[in-house]
């Protein structure tokens, strides 16, 4: 006995969030009890069946209120419209015109549908109606709920019609239908969704999967267009556009329900997603046989950049026309920037994981070249901090440390090739995964569409917020539906903070104003651990990590930790010595410097940003006590640069220039005072003046830690202080707080809300 279920609320979960659906399609048939079915129905009954649905059809309201069409008299134009919105059926089948369900075409069919297309209805095709919803994106529930709603209207805006009207039903078979296969719910639910490592591992494979799950796979064109298995030394995407996507539905009509089916294939897909993404890394080196012709060799601008050495004619002719799997990434979009611009220097980024792979012919040997690896290299990850020996000795100069690493999450585009319901996915997994965390790194997520202007200033402030503007990221497409789908994440105590969707999917961020490289990993270890675990949780998704190459990112710069360890120190030194010679050493020390600006932002004063130079070739571990130990280094011989220039003990560089301090602190009371220590708490000029040498927006910019702090640098304190509060050198405070001696008070009619 055939059970019929439609209630929507039934359905637990839906697609998970980044599968590649392109589309869903539900559809039901019906016939109309007194009539004949297609394949034996006679000419008058066909007349009237249409005539019923005329009248019906001009009946439905609201957001089923549309237009009929007859077939009979379709214009060019509808018609255009009707196969673009793939709401069109057409005659040819050869079962249906031996079957007789063609006969008199094209006389009372039709098509009627609503204003967006997302709900129509095929009249006197091989059943009398065929009522169909269809929606772009991936939401089941979302068009099973909006095509039960379709066939209640019709159903009751029939009725009004004339009430005798009703769909056949028998009680044991369900809905009766023309072909037998489609009794019971009459349903077909289907998506069409990209599964490249299927393809990969042939059709026949995709088929037992499928047969395992109850559900079916076809080709996109339809039953009669199966899908071509892409290891067919013949395939070619000139000859068969779908390539690797492929129309997955229900197998079943009788015997199950409506929602069952609708479940059947919720649950399917997304396992049938999973096995895909394993299929994927299983055949990384299987390239799909996927390309159209290639666009005209580039002109590169970039003459001395890694692209213009590997980018050959050649390579073009063979890559050139190739499209990724997961965002139809090309060879074009990733050396964009080495064509734009002149001064790249590698110039190349991945659209997503399968750029590494599809395009390797390109990027291995620019990745090998840039990391200094072998063609044989495998990175090994390390992020044991008990590993660390030391830290940053306490004498040096360093005013913060910032440690971050990149991740991408498993099925999705990297930011150049990443779509639009891609980027929105991402950030949906990661606002749920960050909403968990807790402890020292919880805290709030701020999207940066519709931001606020407080909350806007108030990250500027912290130097937090990431902008668009960068034209490295605007040639390379990274900057597509700004700023929709990106956010900014940061902790209570602003010390952990995670970027969203910006040159990478995910930006982990760990920083503090000190000096201690160790605590700040540390945090940084728990961190990615704990976002890692969270994004596992929620979405049964791992970070990307490449066999050879460790984690992925969109920059090839980046592969493998993904990580920039630095400290903001003071060079005074190297400074006097020369920004080239600054250069040559950190080399040898196998780091980097550059402005604490950002890497064109500029210079500041003797404050230099020096941070790890590798990525890949390197552990963690190993990139972290890189740094520590060349800053060490470098601190140790600035001083002796310093005594060589006669500049020892160099003044620090006061960013706040029209501060007090940097009115009254000149190189000759540092001189001076700056060996001198407090008795009290080892208080030290140096640690007084830290706000104004930090930032640069003080006024005064000083501070005192203890009561000595304006006995011994009173040469400093005094002139500040008699300045802020305009007295004079000789002006003597007097406290009195005697209450009786205020003789008004606030005037009663005045609008005062409280006295603190």
């Amino acid at each position: 006995m055939h059970k019929s279920d439609i209630d929507v609320n039934s359905i637990k979960g839906n697609i998970k969030p980044g599968v590649p659906i392109h589309s869903v399609r539900i559809r039901v048939g019906r016939n109309i009890d007194g009539f004949g079915f297609p394949a034996g129905i006679t000419r008058d009954q066909r007349q009237d069946v249409e005539m019923l649905m005329k009248k019906t059809f001009e009946n439905m309201t609201g957001e089923f209120f549309g237009r009929y069409f007859p077939l009979k008299s379709l214009k060019e134009n509808d018609r255009k419209k009707m196969g673009e919105n793939r709401c069109l059926f057409q005659s040819g089948n050869s079962d249906m015109i031996v079957a007789g369900i063609e006969r008199d075409w094209p006389e009372s069919r039709g098509i009627f549908h609503t204003k967006d297309y997302s709900f129509h209805t095929w009249v006197n095709e091989e059943d009398h109606l065929r009522m169909i919803s269809i929606h772009e994106g991936a939401n089941i529930p979302g068009a099973f709920e909006h095509l039960m709603k379709g066939v209640k209207a019709v159903q009751e805006a029939m009725k009004s019609v004339t009430e005798e009207a009703e769909f056949s039903v028998n009680p044991k078979l369900g809905y009766l239908l023309s072909c037998p296969t489609n009794v019971g719910t009459g349903l077909r639910a289907s998506v069409h969704i990209d599964l490249p490592g299927f393809t990969k591992a042939g059709l026949s494979t995709l088929q037992e999967m499928c047969a395992k799950l109850k559900i079916q796979v076809r080709g996109t064109g339809g039953e009669g267009h199966s899908q071509r298995d892409a290891t067919d030394s013949n395939f070619d995407c000139n000859f068969y556009p779908e390539g690797w996507t492929y129309d997955i539905s229900s197998i079943h009509r009788l015997g199950v329900s409506e929602v069952q089916l609708v479940q059947t294939l919720i649950d399917g897909v997304n396992k049938l997603f999973d096995e895909d993404l394993k299929l994927q890394h299983k055949f990384v080196n299987v390239p799909l046989l996927m390309k159209g012709p290639a666009p005209p060799f580039p002109k590169i601008k970039s003459k001395d950049s890694l692209v213009a050495k590997y980018v050959t004619p050649d390579i073009w002719a063979k890559l050139g026309g190739h499209k990724t799997a997961t965002s139809e990434f090309t060879l074009s979009k990733a050396v964009a920037c080495a064509v734009e611009f002149e001064n790249q220097h590698c110039g190349i980024y991945a659209g997503d994981w399968d750029s590494y792979i599809d395009f390797r012919d390109v990027f291995d040997p620019i990745i090998q070249e840039y990391h200094g690896i072998s063609a044989n290299a495998v990175h090994i990850t390390d992020m044991d901090t008990s590993k660390i020996r030391g830290n940053i000795k306490p004498e040096v100069t360093v005013h913060s440390v910032r440690i971050r690493v990149g991740r991408s999450i498993d099925g999705f585009g990297l930011s150049p090739g990443i779509s639009k319901e891609q980027r929105l996915g991402v950030e949906s997994i990661m606002r749920e995964s960050l909403a968990k965390l807790s402890g020292e790194l919880s805290g709030e997520y701020y999207p940066l569409a519709n931001m606020d202007e407080i909350t806007r200033k108030q990250l500027v402030d912290d130097h937090f917020l990431f902008m668009s503007g960068d034209p490295n990221l605007k040639a390379a497409s990274m900057e597509r539906d700004w700023p929709e789908g990106r956010g900014i994440f940061h902790n209570k105590d602003k010390t952990f903070l995670v970027w969203v969707n910006e040159e990478d999917q995910i930006r982990i961020i760990s920083m503090e104003i000190s000096a201690d490289v160790l605590g700040v990993f540390t945090r940084l270890v728990k961190g990615v651990r704990e976002v890692g675990e969270l994004v596992k949780e929620n979405c049964e998704r791992e970070f990307m990590v490449h066999p050879k190459y460790g984690f992925v990112h969109s920059c090839p710069t980046n592969l493998g930790t993904g990580m920039r360890a630095s400290v903001h120190v003071e060079l005074p030194g190297w400074t006097k010595e020369g920004l080239d010679a600054l250069k040559g050493r950190c080399a040898q020390l196998k780091v980097q410097p550059r402005g604490t600006k950002g890497e064109s932002g500029g210079q500041t004063g003797s404050t230099y940003d020096i941070s790890n130079k590798h990525r890949l070739g390197y552990s963690e571990v190993e990139l972290v006590q890189t740094m520590i130990d060349a800053v060490n280094v470098l601190y140790d011989e600035d001083i002796e640069l310093q005594k060589k220039h006669e500049i020892y003990p160099a003044m620090p560089f006061i960013k706040s220039q029209k501060s007090l301090v940097s009115k009254y602190v000149n190189p000759g009371v540092w001189k001076e005072l700056n060996e001198q220590v407090t008795a009290t708490s080892s208080f030290t000029l140096r640690k007084a003046i830290a706000c104004a040498v930090t930032f640069s927006n003080e006024n005064c910019g000083i501070y005192a830690g203890d009561y000595e702090s304006y006995k011994i640098f009173k040469k400093v304190f005094d002139p500040i202080i008699h300045e802020y509060h305009g007295i004079g050198p000789d002006a003597v405070h007097t406290s009195d707080m005697d209450s009786s001696m205020i003789t008004r008070n606030i005037n009663l009619e005045a609008p005062v809300h409280s006295v603190r």
